[in-house]
């Protein structure tokens, strides 16, 4: 396993700065006690508005752990980096730092909003979100020395790479867009609260009872909004083609297969919107949920055995007293066989809940929705535990396999790190 001297600064040396807490503290309690003040249309429009940033701000936070835990551990998670890729990474504190301040600036904002509300000035409530999603856009692009310039704009760099998937495939660009795939509910809740930001006065509309439901403006059945939902996993299924064009291998298209199962599930999704219910029960319904259980097995299946190198499918260990099999870890594990196995039965379960995240037709309830997309980002969070576990195993492999030795090696992964 490739490991590297523990860093003082990982996890254990984050220090909690004091006007950070006490302005989250400050913000929150100032949210609470409007909230109640604020009527049923305003809560649909914080939710509308600051419910899609929360699983990216915990995104955010979580990579933060991913990173701080392998450099507490000795894990040299950087070398699958390329050269020019691993001096933008960040240390699990410096990553910190960036979601606090984010989150700072959400919390902050989402008071403001709800405090706005509740004194009825709807022309300040209706330039807040206005002004947050400004800023954060922003601050990824602000060419000022600040907020860690380089990598922020290494990761917009990065971004634009995942968007126009046109050239060779570096592991940023595989790690990213594999995150945005798990985002994309986030991101297509986002683009409508744009789309509801752009529309005119819809807020003192909304709130004045003008405008009876946002919905019917910026639709979950809308061509657009749904399109945004399919893009993160249509960009990975371009990367795995072109990885596969490179290094010949035949399992990339397996894997775009994999991402190619997810736009049925939404297309059908939306079908609903659009033909009769007796239709949609006699014909569409059962077309979607076979499209739902070939999306979910064929993803559980290649988290398992591909993206997580564990045979349990192909190869079974020793029987557990069940139906079921041990899977047959590798001897040079990472972890604890008990995380393995956790990983494995919750994934297939989280997976489950993916549907729910690809399918318009079913997302109704505010409460579930939102543990939805938080579920999809604690899975992504596992996952890339084991990912980056794998990809160390690959690179150790190629190692000794082609006496391959220091910087050939990371040009080897430079080229092509979606295949590792």
């Amino acid at each position: 396993m490739t490991v590297s001297t523990p860093r003082p600064d990982g996890i254990a040396g984050v220090r909690w700065k004091i006007p950070f807490v006490v302005l989250n503290i400050s913000c929150l309690a100032l949210f609470a006690y409007s909230w109640k003040l604020v009527s049923d249309a305003g809560h649909d429009l914080v939710y509308i508005y600051f419910q899609p940033l929360v699983p990216v701000l915990l995104m955010l936070w979580l990579w933060g752990v991913n990173v701080g835990y392998f450099e507490t551990s000795g894990i040299k998670y950087d070398a699958l980096f390329g050269n020019e890729e691993r001096r933008f990474l960040l240390r699990g504190d410096q990553i910190f730092e960036l979601a606090a301040a984010a989150t700072t600036l959400t919390s902050g904002s989402a008071a403001a909003f709800v405090m706005a509300l509740t004194v009825q000035n709807t022309k300040l409530a209706s330039l807040i979100p206005v002004g947050l999603y400004g800023c954060l856009v922003l601050s990824a692009l602000c060419p000022f020395n600040a907020l860690h310039k380089s990598t922020r704009l290494h990761f917009s760099s990065t971004f634009r790479r995942v968007v126009l998937p046109v050239q060779s495939v570096t592991f940023s660009d595989f790690i990213l867009a594999d995150i945005l795939t798990s985002l994309a509910k986030a991101f297509a809740d986002i683009h409508r609260a744009s789309c509801l930001m752009t529309t005119g006065d819809t807020l003192a509309g909304y709130i004045n009872g003008t405008v009876r439901d946002p919905e019917k403006i910026c639709s979950r059945a809308s061509w657009h909004v749904n399109l945004v939902l399919a893009l993160p996993y249509l960009f990975r299924l371009c990367q795995c083609v072109i990885v596969s064009q490179v290094t010949g291998d035949r399992n990339q298209l397996r894997n775009a297969l994999k991402y190619s199962t997810a736009i049925p599930v939404i297309g059908l999704s939306m079908v609903k919107y659009h033909v009769s219910m007796e239709s949609w029960t006699g014909f569409w319904w059962k077309l979607w949920i076979l499209a739902s259980v070939v999306n979910t097995l064929y993803s559980y299946y290649w988290d398992i055995e591909m993206d997580w190198d564990v045979p349990w499918f192909s190869q079974c260990g020793k029987a557990t007293g069940g139906f079921l099999k041990s899977p047959t870890l590798k001897t040079d594990a990472m972890y604890t066989a008990s995380f393995y196995k956790w990983a494995i039965g919750s994934n297939f379960f989280m997976r489950i809940a993916w549907i729910y995240k690809l399918s318009s037709h079913l997302r109704y309830n505010k409460n579930v929705n939102f543990l939805v997309a938080v579920i999809e980002v604690c899975r992504r969070f596992q996952w890339v535990f084991i990912r980056v576990e794998c990809g160390l195993n690959k690179l150790q492999d190629s190692q000794k396999g082609h006496t391959i030795r220091g910087e050939k090696v990371y040009h080897v992964i430079e080229q092509h790190g979606s295949n590792i």
